[in-house]
């Protein structure tokens, strides 16, 4: 009878109360930079769209009734400690609680590389307890959510990208399936009233270019959980759906096939890395790269100093610039044996040539990968004298209309 009586307050709901969805997502933003940031009205991102401070959102679009945070991502990437990184989501949703705004703490995604990468696993796994713990103590205000059991990582899923750490279209499409139920019943068990809602700007209002936060109407909710339940009574007697695609990362002895996928998974894996090498190649740049003659360990006089700069294609960004793998050092080997040399690499992830002599002095530059650098001429002076420069740049400065 109390479940007759909940489905029945969700269809009123669902009938009589549309629900608006506002979405403001800083693209390579820590979750210490959105603090730093919550009374800004103009957060430029690394993809250089223009959003909000959470704190700026919560005042001029307000009322809001719920609001999922869901940050710590480019926190890991940047090596900041378990609990400084729980911490600054925690002050996030601080914020919320500050105006009786209920908050989900979504822990943050799994990935490929936490999938993969046990060190770097655990570390993951630190930093998701720390947020559910501090959820779990503000007595209701905030409630915890298991991404990964709702988007589980899994190798070859079309719920990922190919980086293996962003969501692809289906896989935000099945994260917000996914959280619709646990959102209703959240709204159901504190009475709220979605209808209290203002009314807000015309979509035409809204659709300046780059402008967030984007109003996402409830109704293309409805259809996305219509069309998932479609798709998987259309699966039934599909045999191309194996189960292997949802096995959730860890889950070792839950099913054959998710074992038989983690199997595949770990005969597929580059060989582990160690902490200490992991660290290494993500190291201050410029890095140097030496050949040596005979296959031999050691490190001859060098004849030849070569510097290699430009951007991520330089530094050879992979695994969504969780690693690292230069083409300088591949030149450094393939000059054997008629020259022996020393090649400096420094690919600036994310900046553009105009970007690059703007700041050729700088003695510390800092890509959207976290990582540091130097500008091309501070490099000249601290690292030369270089017998040749290979520069590659202009990427970034396409991608952006230059």
């Amino acid at each position: 009878q109390e479940q007759q009586q909940q489905e029945q307050q969700q269809e009123q709901l669902q009938q009589q109360r549309p629900v608006e969805v506002w979405v403001c997502g800083i693209s390579g933003a820590t979750a210490e930079e959105m603090v730093e940031q919550v009374d800004s009205g103009s957060f430029i991102d690394v993809m250089k769209r223009t959003g909000q401070g959470l704190r700026r959102i919560l005042q001029e679009q307000e009322p809001f009734h719920l609001a999922l945070i869901m940050a710590g991502t480019n926190d890991l990437a940047n090596f900041d400690g378990a609990e400084d990184i729980a911490d600054n989501i925690q002050k996030l949703h601080d914020i919320c609680h500050e105006v009786a705004l209920r908050t989900m703490a979504l822990a943050i995604p799994p990935s490929r590389f936490a999938c993969v990468e046990k060190s770097f696993g655990k570390y993951h796994k630190t930093v998701n307890a720390l947020l559910e713990m501090r959820a779990n103590a503000t007595n209701g205000l905030a409630t915890f959510v298991d991404t990964g059991s709702l988007i589980p990582w899994a190798r070859r899923s079309d719920l990922w990208e190919e980086d293996g750490l962003h969501l692809s279209p289906l896989g935000s499409s099945a994260l917000g399936c996914n959280l619709a139920p646990l959102v209703s019943n959240l709204l159901l068990q504190v009475q709220l009233s979605v209808m209290q809602l203002p009314p807000k700007a015309t979509a035409c209002e809204q659709e300046a270019i780059g402008q967030q936060p984007e109003q996402l109407p409830g109704g293309s909710l409805g259809m996305q959980m219509e069309e998932k339940q479609n798709s998987e009574e259309d699966g039934d007697n599909k045999e191309t759906e194996p189960e292997q695609k949802r096995g959730r990362c860890g889950n070792a002895g839950s099913s054959k096939e998710t074992a038989k996928a983690e199997e595949k998974a770990d005969e597929d894996s580059d060989e582990e890395l160690s902490e200490k090498a992991f660290l290494q190649e993500r190291g201050p740049m410029p890095q140097q790269f030496c050949s040596c003659r005979n296959g031999s360990r050691t490190v001859l006089p060098s004849i030849h100093r070569i510097l290699a700069f430009g951007d991520s294609l330089t530094a050879g960004y992979y695994a969504s610039g969780w690693r690292f793998a230069p083409y300088g050092a591949a030149l450094a080997e393939a000059l054997l044996p008629d020259i022996q040399a020393e090649v400096w690499v420094c690919g600036l992830s994310g900046l553009t040539a105009r970007e690059m002599a703007a700041k050729q002095n700088a003695r510390q530059l800092k890509d959207v990968c976290h990582r540091h650098g130097k500008g091309l001429k501070r490099i000249l002076r601290d690292n030369g004298p270089f017998d040749l420069a290979l520069i590659m740049a202009g990427t970034n400065d396409l991608a952006r209309n230059d």
